[in-house]
């Protein structure tokens, strides 16, 4: 019953937090992994085989307007929540805490140097 709660209390913070973002104009746009936008409305007329490269990795990100009309990127992260049982979604959790542990572990500690022969 905790879990389901859980549920409704994040799908009700993720409701107001979309409304707040409706009011406000964006973009959608792709960016290379260095930063650079690829202006894909812009390029509409073009094939993407002439505009994105070959190996190539993309990120999808919402470009919005900050104070002093300045550009605001924000990279799209699809986390599943809205298709995951309660269930997983504890499972998910804990899944990503241990991500974040052996990320800032890996970072971190370079670990004892291998030792000579």
């Amino acid at each position: 019953m905790d879990a389901l709660t859980g549920k409704l209390k994040l799908l009700s913070e993720q409701q107001a937090k979309i409304l707040a973002e409706e009011s406000q104009p964006k973009v959608i746009d792709l960016l290379e992994k260095t930063g650079e936008r690829k202006n894909m409305k812009a390029s509409a007329d073009q094939y993407a085989t002439g505009l994105l490269r070959e190996r190539k990795a993309y990120v999808l990100a919402k470009i919005s307007k900050g104070a002093g009309d300045e550009e605001v990127i924000d990279n799209i992260v699809i986390d599943g929540a809205c298709i995951r049982t309660p269930e997983e979604d504890l499972k998910w959790e804990e899944d990503q805490k241990e991500q974040e542990a052996k990320a800032v572990n890996a970072k971190g500690a370079k670990g004892a140097p291998p030792k000579k022969k």
